[in-house]
């Protein structure tokens, strides 16, 4: 599963380096699916140290170097070399920190945002912003901050949907909406949807501890 995942990022990058970010997209959400398979594989049947290291490279390919790879060809020359390179490490950073606290804390929450969010949310904002490149820049900033964001606690999904297994139809139910979304508004509606659900997933503890500090002042 993590070889998969692997091979789709590897896919990703491909497609980046044609210009054709909406397949590099498809490829990422496939690898994501996979890693998603592998981490419930993992929870039971038991996992290795060999599959924690190999799940981290697939993710570190699929989430870090394929964006940052769509990110060098969508700005092109320096810029795109620097914002590819820079967002690629802060997510090899984020990848690092989660490997080396995985026995710490609480297993159902990570510690700043998954990589898989920011994987979504740099390469959607490649896919949108491609002519506007300070507002994907922008974007690219708060996925990197999201990231190391590591006081902020984000639910695990996987172990959330794994528990409640109703909630699993939101899943089928969200590629629905996003396919007929595609043919009656277009692949930039989807991609919209993708990227606001993200944004909103990796804002929403920041808002949360806003919301408890003007209850509590």
């Amino acid at each position: 599963l993590s070889f998969a995942n692997l091979c789709c990022g590897g896919l990703s990058m491909l497609f980046a380096s044609e210009g054709r970010f909406e397949v590099s997209l498809l490829f990422l959400i496939v690898g994501a699916a996979f890693d998603g398979f592998d981490g419930a594989a993992a929870r039971k049947f038991g996992g290795t140290r060999f599959g924690v290291y190999s799940d981290d490279i697939a993710d570190g390919v699929n989430y870090g170097v394929a964006p940052g790879v769509a990110l060098y060809f969508a700005l092109g020359g320096m810029e795109g070399m620097v914002v590819g390179a820079f967002f690629t490490l802060f997510t090899i950073s984020r990848l690092v920190f989660f490997t080396l606290n995985k026995g710490e804390g609480d297993p159902e929450y990570f510690n700043g945002a998954p990589s898989t969010i920011g994987g979504l949310i740099a390469l959607c904002s490649v896919i949108l912003f491609r002519e506007q490149p300070a507002l994907m820049g922008l974007f690219v900033g708060l996925a990197c901050a999201l990231m190391v964001a590591f006081e902020l606690h984000y639910k695990h999904l996987g172990r959330a949907l794994s528990r409640h297994k109703r909630a699993l139809w939101a899943a089928p139910a969200y590629v629905v909406i996003l396919l007929l979304g595609i043919k009656v508004w277009g692949v930039a509606w989807a991609v919209g949807l993708i990227l606001l659900t993200n944004v909103g997933y990796g804002l929403w503890p920041t808002v949360a501890a806003f919301r408890k500090v003007l209850k509590t002042s």
